[in-house]
């Protein structure tokens, strides 16, 4: 009990040694996914009450570790250019993020993707995107954590937690805020948020304009929010719980 006492609270954000055992980190692991699914019930319970299918998670300011990437993995920033138009790992789909960043709609030129690679082969991938139409509720010099993905055979190693505390090292100086973006019931991307300060802000909620959602935006589904009307950065602070 004690032991799991002292994870418990590592998850909370203590920096993670990097010559832990792979037996703690699998533990580690499995109190982090315990921690986020139910985490992920409050929320979805809320979420369920107001008609959101989305929660957002805004960075506390706090002091974060200095990033460690594991043993046996290698890091890169993969950055649009005119020959290079998707990162590895993403679909043609996400051409759109490499035309808006070229032609200005995007509110800033600060688009990037942390890759982790092993062997050679990328196996995690985490997006850093500026503001544009789809995230009304965030500021000009927002940014946001996004579209996270690591390989199954990788999880639970640290990946995903050390792109979000570079991000924040690295950004989180220059951006007004940093967010984060997931579904209730995504109890492993939750917990990674929450362990690197970020606290919970607002529920959301996905619209379509023209019938496309690629068109749409996320807006608030905060209770009394009658009309559902976008919310500017100053104005979802203040639904913060």
């Amino acid at each position: 009990m004690e032991r799991m006492q002292k994870e418990y609270r590592a998850l909370a954000g203590r920096a993670v040694n990097s010559n832990q055992t792979k037996a703690s980190n699998t533990a580690e692991c499995s109190i982090a996914m315990s921690h986020g699914l139910s985490l992920s019930r409050r929320n979805a319970t809320a979420a369920s009450a107001v008609s959101g299918k989305y929660v957002a998670y805004r960075f506390s300011r706090e002091s974060e570790p200095t990033p460690e990437l594991p043993r046996g993995y290698e890091m890169e920033i993969w950055r649009p250019a005119l020959l290079s138009i998707t990162p590895p790992t993403l679909t043609w789909r996400f051409v759109a993020w490499w035309l808006f960043h070229y032609i200005g709609v995007m509110s800033s030129h600060k688009y990037c993707v942390l890759l982790i690679r092993s062997g050679g082969r990328v196996v995690h991938r985490s997006c850093l995107v500026p503001k544009y139409y789809r995230w009304p509720f965030m500021d000009d010099d927002d940014l946001q954590i996004s579209s996270t993905w690591t390989h199954p055979d990788h999880r639970c190693r640290g990946l995903a937690k050390f792109a979000v505390q570079y991000f924040v090292r690295e950004h989180g100086a220059s951006a007004r805020d940093l967010w984060y973006i997931a579904k209730p019931e995504n109890a492993a991307s939750i917990a990674v948020c929450r362990s690197c300060h970020f606290e919970f802000a607002a529920h959301l909620r996905r619209t379509k304009r023209w019938g496309s959602l690629f068109l749409g935006s996320f807006i608030s589904a905060a209770p009394g929010d009658r009309e559902a009307y976008s919310m500017k950065a100053s104005q979802v602070r203040g639904v913060i719980q």
